[in-house]
């Protein structure tokens, strides 16, 4: 849990007010962003969801409810929304019904990037060699073609922070 604690108390230090980019090397330099998370432990109310998620992805969820990391509050138009268990599993539900090709079991959506349709996907099947794997899943192209953004959430939670809400995956 210790990561997840380091990560967030980052968040909260570094972008808990609105601030532009201290980047130079990226377009999002002129945005002043921001980082909200939303305290609680929903993750309690979901007792069923825990023998499959990946260990980080539970520490996420017993420390917040959800968060919004990277907010453009000037124009709405970047950002990334991590979703509380419940608009995760309503999500994947979604995911399921509408693109029934491209899901896996074990996916679990758990993110919605502003402004665009890209979507945050955790692999959750534990008996997969991809289990805890980040993808970030593309509105119009096939699975093989979405990005792997991370090995674990903890990874790509700091390098989406270490590059200040940039797609470093693109």
């Amino acid at each position: 849990m210790a990561e997840i604690v380091d990560i967030l108390s980052l968040i909260e230090a570094e972008w808990h007010e609105p601030r532009f980019s201290k980047t130079e090397a990226t377009s999002l330099s002129s945005l002043r962003m921001q980082c909200t998370l939303y305290r609680g432990s929903p993750i309690t109310s979901q007792r069923h969801l825990r023998p499959s998620l990946p260990d980080d992805l539970i520490d996420l969820w017993s420390l917040i409810n959800n968060a919004i990391l990277f907010e453009d509050i000037d124009y709405g138009q970047w950002g990334l929304k991590v979703l509380s268990p419940k608009e995760a599993i309503e999500a994947t539900g979604d995911f399921m019904q509408n693109r029934p090709k491209e899901y896996s079991i074990g996916d679990l959506i758990i993110g919605t990037f502003v402004g665009d349709q890209d979507l945050l996907l955790v692999r959750c099947d534990r008996g997969a060699p991809d289990f805890g794997q980040m993808l970030v899943v593309l509105p119009l192209d096939q699975r093989e073609d979405w990005w792997n953004a991370a090995n674990t959430l903890s990874e790509m939670l700091s390098k989406y922070v270490t590059n200040e809400g940039s797609k470093y995956w693109e």
